[in-house]
């Protein structure tokens, strides 16, 4: 009998895909700076088109509140085609999320802005604006927003625990709400005071030191790594390698400028746990000898 001839085995096409990393499924602030970024791959041929409303890597339109959609549409070589659509909105707000620096526990941080602003031709009608979590906010919006005008919303936040924290901000405007996301870290050690300025002195002298507490707030040890300064100043330091739960080192510093003019410099504590802040700024000036 004729030997059968094999069976040619069509090898899959990948079909056209389209990637949309930005905008995303959410909601942003009125004139929030968002960046448009897509892509397009796949298909028989090579990808010929690949277009939003605007350019990969150029802003989106965010100049006007309500509900958007941003569609991105490929076509390859041999006109194969494939549309991908994302819905977003925007909402009468200068951002819809706030991000804190690491602060350590017990102590509240500088405040953070959101605005809230009334596009509309009528006043905006508020009857709530709160934060949760461990965040806390204060404002002077009244409880009617005239047409056209715009009120600050202070937010800081205020540790109570290590690790990462979130909240939210809530304004209520009528029947409907508008949520900002709030995230920062609750730290357990902390490095005082978070600047150091050393008055005027001759090059090539050494100036008393001035005191840095490192304090260690959290239940277990802290592993000391290193402790560093950098540029034209000198420490010494009881701390050693591991701090106890509840406890604190001292670091001394000093200016020992070796160049006349204005100084700066850093101190730097490397450990196993997050610090607030991160490092102490030095400064100092100098005077020929």
């Amino acid at each position: 009998m004729p030997t059968a001839l094999p069976t040619a085995t069509a090898t899959p096409v990948p079909p056209l895909v389209i990637t949309i990393d930005s905008p995303a499924d959410t909601a942003y602030g009125l004139d929030q700076a968002v960046i448009a970024n897509y892509s397009c791959s796949g298909g028989n041929g090579a990808v010929t088109t690949c277009a939003g409303p605007v350019a990969s890597g150029s802003a989106i339109d965010t100049s006007s509140v309500g509900a958007k959609s941003f569609t991105v549409t490929a076509e390859d070589s041999l006109a194969d085609t494939a549309v991908e659509v994302v819905d977003y909105s925007v909402l009468p707000i200068s951002t819809t999320s706030l991000s804190f620096a690491p602060q350590f526990l017990g102590t509240t941080s500088a405040a953070q802005v959101v605005t809230l602003i009334n596009p509309q031709t009528s006043a905006m009608k508020l009857s709530h604006i709160s934060a949760g979590g461990d965040f806390i906010q204060t404002n002077k919006c009244p409880r009617s927003l005239a047409a056209g005008a715009r009120c600050a919303i202070a937010v800081k936040f205020a540790p109570k625990a290590v690790g990462a924290l979130s909240g939210e901000l809530t304004i209520v405007e009528g029947a409907s709400s508008m949520a900002v996301s709030l995230n920062g870290i609750g730290v357990g050690v902390q490095l005082s005071p978070s600047s150091l300025s050393f008055k005027s002195r001759a090059v090539g002298t050494t100036s008393p030191a001035k005191i840095v507490t490192l304090a260690n707030k959290q239940g277990t040890q802290l592993d000391v790594a290193a402790i560093t300064v950098s540029g034209d100043f000198v420490e010494t330091n009881n701390c050693g390698p591991t701090i106890g739960p509840n406890s604190s080192c001292h670091i001394s510093v000093s200016f020992a400028p070796a160049a006349a003019g204005k100084l700066s410099g850093t101190l730097t504590v490397s450990a196993d746990s997050a610090i607030a802040p991160p490092s102490v700024s030095l400064s100092g000036a100098a005077t020929p000898h």
